[in-house]
């Protein structure tokens, strides 16, 4: 339940290296980007939003062979530009597993209004 804080403090750093990098915000711009990003990242964590963890994978099951190329794609892009890729993954992450999970909530609740309709 809830952002894992590596997941969290990723984002934050990447978001720096990029602003680094690139300059894309102003000072102030930057101030107020990283202090709302770390507030909804912080709220995150301590939410009972169920984030995917990698940990329950079973990584020897026959799968698809081009499954392999994903790692080798993220780290060719990881050795040109780390702070780019790693930002839009750890972003990637963050975003879908919202989506999952408000997908799954929605799921939920069209059963919920199923079994109510068919109650009456």
């Amino acid at each position: 339940q809830g952002l894992p804080s590596p997941a969290s403090a990723g984002i934050i750093v990447t978001a720096v290296l990029i602003q680094n990098e690139f300059s894309v915000l102003a000072p102030e711009g930057l101030k107020w980007f990283c202090f709302s990003l770390a507030l909804g990242l912080g709220l995150l964590m301590v939410s009972n939003v169920p984030f995917p963890s990698f940990k329950d994978v079973n990584w020897r099951s026959k799968g698809k062979a081009w499954i392999l190329l994903i790692p080798v794609f993220f780290i060719l892009s990881a050795v040109q530009a780390p702070e780019l890729t790693l930002f839009i993954t750890g972003f990637s992450y963050l975003l879908l597993s919202l989506a999952w999970s408000m997908y799954l909530c929605w799921i939920k609740d069209k059963k919920k209004q199923g079994d109510t309709i068919g109650a009456h």
